[in-house]
């Protein structure tokens, strides 16, 4: 794993969606491999979208997550530095029994 993304996943992990999500930002507007941006707007969506519940904003975290869905489809699986399939179903079910 490169030094951005775990860096993105330590503030991540300790609950400090927002700081992840503004941190890997920088890096994804460098990025020139397009599967690779398309990963990484992903995990800025999902950290925006925790950071939307975390505001209990339910249905703009369910349009962001919505967006990052979208954004890994062809590309699940392809990355293992989580299980994204369990965090995006963590996100979609916060969003369906709070609205």
């Amino acid at each position: 794993m490169d030094k951005n993304k775990k860096e993105f996943f330590e503030l991540f992990d300790s609950g400090n969606f927002y700081d992840a999500h503004e941190f890997l930002e920088q890096h994804w507007n460098q990025e020139q491999d397009p599967e690779e941006k398309k990963y990484l707007q992903a995990l800025i969506q999902i950290a925006v979208a925790r950071h939307l519940l975390e505001q209990k904003r339910y249905v703009g975290a369910q349009k962001v997550i919505d967006r990052a869905i979208k954004n890994l489809e062809g590309i699940y699986g392809k990355h293992k530095e989580i299980d994204i399939k369990s965090l995006v179903q963590f996100i979609c079910n916060e969003c369906s029994k709070n609205q």
